[in-house]
């Protein structure tokens, strides 16, 4: 019996308690659910006991599977406070800290220089690698711990941290009506919108602005990602929605024009997520560093606590 249980088998039955079910747990892992079910059917088999309830909407512990996810977190918090502890040691000891940052795609390419810049001067003891990757990614990377850190759109639970909110605009062709200035979300949801699949942080977040005021969308073609979107609309398809800094200047060489959201003023949210386990003073440095690169990006407001951060 000795050796049956190892961290990979015990993180795997934290994310079935987690999530209530093998389902939810395998898509959290990325992992084939048939193959979640032979770890649990083999543990059962070696301890001679079940650990899980198999019902209809999901799994419910047992006594011994309350008993083993007790040591699970157990270990796993020992892992976490070991990981940092030995993260600040080397830190203080002048050695380098490798950080894997997940980024969002309409941000990446302009952060990069600015924050790789920023934490040369703030934090040298910091060797970062970015890696493009939507918020749904992000998280995936973040669970399954590929990634430290990541900047998304969405926040999950208590743990996210938010850096900034960015101003929408609404994006569409000069010849379109001739207008160039604020123009009210009322008047957004009657034109043919481009917006990204079902899913999308930034389609769930006009979907329920829209669900607030009262209001229905027309959306006439799914298209995900601001770039591919703003061809779309170029090319006569529709208007659709950008963040502030992924506008281009409505100065007439693109044939767009981009115009600030009104009645209300649309602003979504920027996060910073982190991996189980990494260390909070870290996370609150590098956190600071994020949003003072963030804060000369247009549109971009940096949020209160953060901020606070910054001026530490």
């Amino acid at each position: 019996m000795a050796g049956f249980l190892d961290l990979k088998r015990l993180r795997y039955f934290r994310a079935i308690a987690e999530h209530g079910s093998l389902s939810a747990a395998a898509r959290a892992l990325n992992l084939a659910q048939p193959a979640l079910s032979h770890h649990v059917t083999e543990l059962e088999t070696v301890l001679g006991v079940r650990i899980l309830e198999r019902r209809h909407d999901g799994v419910v512990l047992t006594e011994a599977g309350q008993m083993l996810l007790r040591h699970a977190v157990d270990i796993g918090t020992r892992i976490d406070r070991a990981e940092a502890e030995l993260t600040r040691f080397a830190r203080d000891q002048g050695g380098k800290v490798k950080i894997r940052l997940a980024v969002i795609a309409s941000l990446a390419a302009e952060l990069t220089p600015i924050l790789v810049g920023a934490l040369a001067r703030d934090m040298p003891e910091v060797v970062l690698r970015i890696t493009e990757a939507g918020t749904l990614d992000s998280r995936d990377l973040l669970d399954r711990g590929e990634a430290d850190l990541a900047v998304h759109l969405t926040a999950d639970g208590g743990d996210d941290v938010l850096l900034a909110t960015e101003r929408l605009h609404f994006v569409t062709t000069i010849t379109g009506d001739g207008a160039t200035g604020p123009v009210p979300f009322a008047d957004i949801v009657r034109r043919r919108l481009i917006l990204p699949a079902q899913g999308s942080p930034l389609r769930g977040f006009v979907e329920q602005a829209a669900a607030r005021a009262g209001l229905r969308l027309d959306i006439a073609l799914e298209v995900d990602g601001a770039g591919p979107r703003r061809q779309a609309v170029m090319a006569g398809l529709g208007s659709t929605i950008l963040g502030a800094h992924s506008v281009e200047a409505g100065d007439g060489s693109s044939g767009l024009v981009a115009r600030p959201i009104i009645e209300p003023a649309l602003f979504r949210p920027i996060y910073l997520g982190a991996r189980r386990g990494l260390d909070p003073e870290l996370v609150s440095r590098i956190g600071s560093v994020l949003a003072r690169s963030l804060e000369g990006f247009a549109g971009m407001a940096i949020a209160p606590r953060a901020e606070a951060e910054t001026r530490d």
